[in-house]
């Protein structure tokens, strides 16, 4: 879960070299880091699992933020990318809100083979955005968001995030990708 593939690497780096993004549910901040070496000037890192003790141990250019996202919306910070990596179906309210006040949304996850990750409403806001890069993979798949430009039609993984249809021709990742682990 939440591995980056060389494909994907590649393809996210462009959009996060130089800038500031938010890393929403940061977990272990793995992504966090890899976001660094990805040349991101610095990551600000939300989750509300984060211990105290845990806050004050951040890699420099890692602000660590132990708190929930409808908490968080109350920032000044005005990141240039929001990355959401597998987000919670049930308890990420606030994620649709942080997510748009971004010029570059970033999903990395999985709606398929019977996994859902994120909310009906962040994916309802998603499919409204350009699509910038979509690298599907085996674990997850990474997709990267521009401006919004209105309904378009939905990738694979959107559309199994909006039906939630759980026949096989939906939920099968075989039916929709060549997958490239590189």
């Amino acid at each position: 879960m939440g591995l980056l593939t060389a494909r994907q690497w590649t393809a996210l780096a462009p959009y996060v070299a130089g800038k500031t993004v938010e890393d929403l549910g940061a977990g272990g901040w793995d992504l966090a880091l890899q976001l660094l070496e990805m040349g991101a000037s610095r990551v600000i890192a939300v989750d509300c699992c984060f211990r105290s003790d845990f806050l004050g141990d951040a890699p420099e250019r890692i602000d660590v933020l132990g708190r929930y996202f409808q908490e968080h919306l109350g920032s000044s910070v005005a990141p240039d990318v929001a990355f959401a990596s597998w987000p919670d179906m049930y308890k990420s309210k606030g994620l649709e809100a942080l997510m748009r006040r971004a010029p570059v949304a970033v999903y990395l996850g999985t709606n398929m083979d019977g996994v859902a990750c994120g909310r009906r409403e962040l994916f309802e806001h998603l499919v409204q955005r350009r699509v910038l890069a979509h690298v599907p993979a085996s674990l997850n798949t990474l997709i990267v968001y521009g401006d919004v430009m209105g309904e378009r039609r939905p990738l694979p993984e959107e559309h199994a995030a909006l039906s939630r249809d759980t026949s096989p021709i939906v939920w099968s990742r075989s039916v929709y990708f060549e997958l490239d682990e590189t």
